[in-house]
Order: structure tokens, then C-alpha cells, then sequence
């Protein structure tokens, strides 16, 4: 089987807690949902396939491109989704968020 490569952009003044409990939300909703499908047989390449919970990445990047390439070679395959901070050319901060879900 595949996977799909999936990602989120926050605003980046939020602490790692607010990243965690928000993934924890958007993870929960998703399998909540594919819950309700009578055809759900697992696959579905969206955040109902990703493990709770976030993992955090030890710098902050100097490009969206460079943390995106970060994100996408680290990421693990039924893992929980791997979050790192990026700076804009004009110094704003933002999360980065992806994680692979299998389909």
C-alpha cells in the first residue's frame, strides 16, 4: 500500500502544547468520521490513518521549502506527524506540520 503525504501551516507563536492538543483534534475528528463510513476498510489516506500526538523538530528552518523537505524525508509511515518551525523572508514564523497516512 501508499501513502499520502499530508500537512498542516500554523501561525508560529504557539507553543508545542497548542501543536500537539490541536493535531490530537484533527486526528480524532478525522477517525471519528471515518468511523461513520459503512465502506471504511482502513487506507484512506487522510489524518484518521496518523497516530496521535506530534513530534517536534529541533531547529527552526530558513525556508517553508527547506522545513517541507525536512518534514517529508523524516516522516514515518503510520507514525505520529512531525512538526518543525519555519522563518519567512520577511521574519514571520510558522509551523510546518505533515505526517504520511497510508492509502
Amino acid at each position: 500500500m501508499g501513502a499520502e503525504f499530508l500537512t498542516k501551516r500554523l501561525e508560529g507563536g504557539y507553543e508545542k502544547e497548542h501543536i500537539e492538543n490541536y493535531m490530537r483534534k484533527i486526528i480524532k475528528e478525522a477517525k471519528y468520521h471515518l468511523s461513520l463510513d459503512k465502506e471504511y476498510y482502513g487506507y484512506s489516506g487522510t489524518w484518521g490513518e496518523v497516530k496521535e500526538g506530534c513530534l517536534f523538530a529541533n531547529k527552526t528552518f530558513e525556508s517553508e521549502e527547506e522545513c517541507y523537505e525536512y518534514i517529508f524525508m523524516n516522516a514515518v509511515k503510520w507514525g505520529k506527524p512531525l512538526a518543525a518551525r519555519y522563518r519567512t523572508p520577511s521574519g514571520e514564523l510558522f509551523w510546518l506540520i505533515g505526517a504520511l497516512a497510508s492509502c
